[in-house]
């Protein structure tokens, strides 16, 4: 590289650093993550008979979304981590299954750093084993719908040069058709035996080992590509890194929403989905126990805020409009006083289905965000700024800045329509294998979606 060149680049980098540091300087990071950590009561979670080990892992293998439930098997092995239809697993057993996973995927089929792995099954254990599993190998996890059709299955396998796929009994004949284009692609299910697949269950008994797998600092990002349809055209394929996600960033949201360490949260929509995805992430850092539900359906979704006293739950506008359209009689029979937080995202939040939402579950309770897979968190608002500012979508987090542009890039004065543009340290590194449409999305630092 030229001197020039490398001139530029070290301006460009120190220019971005001051940037951020004008956005949310340093001693208040310091003073939020403090805050933070005596809100979500951290110390008082922490087993004092773990610290030496939790040295040991930090020393080896580093602490972040990656190890997070090695953390927590360490100091709180027996809470529940994972809920679903076939029962609950404790933090114990959900870290040796992802290590477990983690080893077979690289032994059996050949999964490493960089290798793409596609996640097409319902909410269930298996699909947040896997997922953690490949964040462990350094590898790459497609998130993809159990729904999806054998062309829209194969156009995925292609692009992302996809090794192996966890499927269902709902995908598996869409993965199997595929198979037969691509017959070096692995086939894993989450149900019963079928010719041409591997059992998830057999996978995991026969792996080597049930401890963390060693990756070289340098390889262990943690992958995530999310397929957005857009408006035209194929969808191209978001890359979000979330070793990113790290201490700093966290503390920025959980300074703005009520989760606390140890939270029991609900999972109906689906992982496929960047908004599932997050609050996953999020809880499994907090040590949450985590229900997941293979599907939405609004009368079991109440049922279990109230009868598991969920402390909080993602939904998707219409998904909440479902509940709170659910007859009084029996919204009265499943009451949820435990509920913290009933955050919507995803689509726009209409005002009057707010107010329904308020009145069904408090003001403190219901939130909203604005935010994008490419972008990552943006903005949040409470039910009761929403009482306050009808149609706000809220104020951005700490270390975002956010400008309305034009199409060439110009900055608009207030009250004038534009492009919503995010400059922030979470944005999709991205589209994969498509370096026209990321330029597209960008003026310098600055990322818009539409």
């Amino acid at each position: 590289m030229a001197l020039r060149d490398r001139i530029r680049r070290a301006r460009a980098l120190g220019e971005d650093l001051l940037f951020r540091e004008r956005l949310d300087p340093i001693p208040a990071r310091v003073a939020r993550v403090a805050r933070v950590a005596r809100k979500i009561d951290v110390l008082g979670d922490v087993h004092p008979l773990a610290g030496p080990a939790l040295a040991r892992l930090a020393l080896r293998s580093g602490l972040s979304v990656r190890t997070v439930h090695a953390v927590h098997a360490l100091h709180t092995p027996d809470r529940p981590a994972l809920v679903d239809a076939r029962g609950a697993r404790t933090y114990a057993e959900v870290d040796r299954a992802i290590n477990r996973a983690a080893h077979a995927l690289a032994d059996e089929l050949g999964i490493g750093r960089g290798d793409a792995v596609a996640l097409a099954a319902e909410n269930c254990a298996e699909y947040v084993i896997t997922w953690f599993a490949l964040m462990r190998l350094g590898a790459r996890a497609v998130h993809a719908s159990h729904r999806s059709k054998p062309a829209e299955l194969a156009y995925l396998a292609a692009h992302s040069g996809m090794r192996a796929i966890l499927v269902s009994a709902a995908s598996l004949d869409a993965a199997l058709e595929v198979a037969r284009e691509r017959p070096g692609l692995a086939i894993v299910t989450t149900d019963g035996a079928a010719p041409g697949a591997r059992r998830f269950d057999d996978l995991l008994a026969r792996a080597r080992s049930s401890g963390l797998p060693r990756v070289p600092a340098r390889h262990q990002g943690s992958e995530s590509i999310v397929y957005t349809s857009g408006t035209t055209g194929k969808p191209k394929g978001a890359v979000r890194d979330f070793a990113r996600f790290g201490v700093v960033e966290g503390a920025r949201l959980l300074d703005r929403l009520p989760f606390r360490i140890g939270d029991r949260h609900l999972v109906v929509a689906p992982l496929h989905h960047s908004g599932a995805q997050a609050f996953t992430l999020i809880h499994s850092a907090l040590g949450a126990t985590i229900h997941l539900h293979a599907h939405f359906e609004a009368q079991p979704a109440l049922e279990a805020l109230s009868r598991e006293r969920i402390h909080s739950v993602f939904l998707v506008p219409t998904m909440i409009r479902r509940i709170v359209e659910l007859p009084a009689d029996v919204r009265a029979r499943w009451p949820t006083p435990d509920l913290r937080a009933l955050v919507s995202g995803a689509a726009e939040f209409p005002e009057a289905l707010r107010l329904a939402a308020i009145d069904a579950f408090g003001a403190p309770v219901v939130h909203d965000f604005y935010g994008a897979t490419e972008l990552g968190w943006v903005t949040v608002i409470d039910g009761t700024e929403m009482l306050a500012r009808p149609g706000s979508v809220g104020r951005p987090l700490p270390g975002q800045a956010v400008a309305i542009m034009d199409r060439d890039g110009r900055r608009l004065p207030a009250g004038e329509t534009g492009l919503v543009y995010v400059r922030n340290e979470q944005t999709m590194s991205g589209y994969l294998g498509d370096a026209a449409a990321t330029h597209e999305t960008r003026r310098g630092a600055w990322i818009t979606v539409e």
